[in-house]
């Protein structure tokens, strides 16, 4: 009875949305259909994918882990015990392991191995699938879902696709689902948004069909389309480090939102585990530094999955792409006569002409968005370990060009003080992007998890169907929010606020003939020093100055004043970011007395 009950809640739910949806969709004639493209892993690999006795490939499965790879597994334990001395026999271990999952990769010119593929092409808009807007509550399902509370789920398409093959390949396949849409919907465009890889199969799109004028509106969400800093691995970028290790630990833990968990409950790993960390460290530093061992580690452990499969090579941030060629295929993990190698060439390519096709289609009315997360840290195993991310994806690439403090750090005065694209929190330069007034900034969302019902998820679904230009001022007027967006537990609206600049001393004040002479303490990392000086202790306003004081002085002479007369001073510094002034408490109050 329970069963059948649930079946039939089930049932009346989804006709009530279904119908909901399409009373929407039929509001108008004038809504444009929406185009979903999903990140990496969006649409599941499956074996044998169109059968009824279909295999899901690729699935972490703890249990058979500790039974058919037991040895392999204790060789792990031993070495984070600081207990295996032979580092060969960790790659080993670790390809024995990766070979579980060895019908995930591709064969050596970069196609999906055959009867391997995803089994959810779907040719229909969402109304007909409200099980996936159901199946999670962040991430693109629930990205989805907001769209359609805008639009209609008959107005709203997600465009799966084997997130293995090569963008290029997926690109002309985003081509033929858009002319379904159009042809479905009576449209002339669409609007595409795509989240993580999805920018990339945008990207290759749009560098081969930007003139078939068929695009109303792009958004780019936290995309990889400029490099993902952790394929810098393929460049032999490696930080292994114990302290950047134990930080990125630290910084997770207690930056990253997670509904079900409190995070802030493992922050202990990062110094209890301080011990097995630097054992890790010190064996894969040992496997780095001898060439034939790493040479072992990418052709054995790491080839199969990571060195086979098209997309993960066109995640290299455009700017080491030439670097990781040389020296992967220097070892042999890169057969520059393969298939894969024209296909990941290919994609360079496009990368490379990534910003003038962007502007190309600026130029043509097309409007565009591009949206990039910050305020979490990067993964620890590169050279940018340091720098501000989604936890994932690095802002510097996802907002094409950001200039970003490392991760606890602020930039330099010199950036933010008479800057207009600075955040209030001093952490991002917005100046330096390639599109600096289309691009938006959420502080503390992970990659791509914008919770349904926030205001985080609504914002992103405002972008993608709001008829308003796609410029910072305009959607300002719009929403009320600027460029940068903080974003609470709930990752609805938080103020982001500008640290106040270090309260100042005086360090002397020396009397003068109807003036004094006032030293400060000098403070860095201000734009000057306020003085106020009054006959009154309270400094009421009519017997009160104020005067200025140049960041690069510690002393003034006030002249023009009263002979033995009796002054109250204080001092505050300032400091301007984005055009506006943010100022220190008031020093403590000294008092001099001119001379007689």
């Amino acid at each position: 009875m329970k069963k059948l009950l649930t079946k039939i809640i089930c049932t009346v739910l989804a006709v009530v949305m279904v119908f909901s949806c399409t009373t929407v969709a039929f509001a108008g004639n004038t809504v444009t259909p929406v185009v979903i493209v999903h990140g990496l892993g969006g649409s599941p690999i499956y074996k044998n994918p169109q059968s009824d006795s279909r295999e899901l490939l690729g699935s972490f499965d703890i249990g058979s882990l500790f039974t058919s790879n037991k040895d392999a597994v204790d060789l792990v334990v031993d070495a984070a015990y600081g207990k295996l001395d032979d580092p060969a026999k960790l790659i080993k271990a670790a390809a024995r392991i990766m070979g579980d999952y060895a019908e995930m990769g591709c064969d050596k010119n970069g196609n999906p191995l055959p009867d391997t593929g995803i089994a959810n092409y779907w040719t229909d808009s969402l109304a007909n699938h409200t099980d996936f807007l159901q199946s999670e509550t962040s991430s693109e399902p629930a990205l989805c879902r907001a769209i359609c509370d805008k639009i209609g789920a008959q107005n709203a398409y997600a465009f799966n696709y084997d997130w293995r093959i090569d963008a290029y390949e997926t690109g002309e396949k985003l081509d033929e689902f858009i002319e379904l849409v159009k042809n479905q919907t009576g449209k002339s465009k669409v609007t595409l948004i795509g989240a993580s890889e999805g920018t990339d199969i945008i990207s290759a799109y749009i560098d081969s069909h930007k003139n078939d004028n068929e695009v109303e509106k792009v958004v780019f969400l936290n995309g990889a389309f400029n490099g993902v800093g952790v394929c810098r691995l393929f460049a032999m970028d490696f930080v292994l480090d114990k302290k950047v290790i134990q930080s990125y630990i630290k910084n997770v833990t207690t930056t990253m939102r997670n509904k079900d968990f409190d995070m802030t409950r493992l922050t202990w790993l990062a110094d209890s585990a301080g011990d097995t960390i630097e054992n890790v460290c010190v064996l894969f530093n040992k496997i780095v530094n001898d060439p034939e061992l790493l040479k072992m580690l990418y052709n054995e452990a790491l080839y199969p999955i990571l060195g086979s499969i098209p997309a993960y090579w066109e995640f290299i941030p455009y700017n080491v792409y030439d670097t990781a060629v040389e020296k992967t295929s220097a070892i042999g993990f890169l057969d520059k006569s393969s298939g894969l190698f024209s296909k990941i060439q290919r994609y360079h390519g496009i990368q490379g002409r990534l910003v003038s096709n962007i502007a190309e289609l600026k130029n043509k009315g097309v409007q565009i968005a591009i949206v990039a997360n910050y305020g979490l840290p990067a993964v620890p195993v590169t050279s940018d370990c340091y720098t501000q991310s989604d936890a994932l994806i690095e802002t510097k690439y996802a907002s094409l060009g950001a200039t970003t403090a490392n991760v606890g750090k602020t930039l330099p005065l010199s950036k933010t003080s008479k800057n207009k694209y600075a955040s209030p929190d001093e952490i991002i330069d917005a100046s330096t992007c390639a599109f600096p007034d289309n691009t938006w900034f959420f502080k503390g969302v992970q990659h791509v998890a914008y919770w349904y019902g926030s205001q985080a998820c609504n914002f992103i679904a405002e972008l993608v169907t709001t008829d308003a230009p796609l410029t910072i001022s305009s959607i300002k007027s719009l929403t009320g929010k600027t460029q940068f967006i903080g974003t609470d537990d709930n990752l609805n609206f938080a103020e982001l606020t500008t640290k106040n600049p270090k309260t100042p001393k005086i360090s002397k004040l020396k009397k003068g003939s109807k003036s004094f002479k006032i030293t400060v303490g000098k403070v860095s990392s201000i734009s000057g020093y306020q003085i106020q000086y009054s006959t009154s202790s309270k400094f009421y306003k009519s017997k009160t100055k104020t005067v200025n004081l140049s960041s690069k002085s510690t002393s003034k002479t006030i002249k023009k004043l009263k002979k033995n007369k009796k002054y109250y001073v204080r001092v505050r510094t300032y400091k301007v970011v984005a055009n506006k002034k943010v100022y220190s408490s008031w020093s403590t109050v000294k008092t001099v007395t001119t001379k007689k």
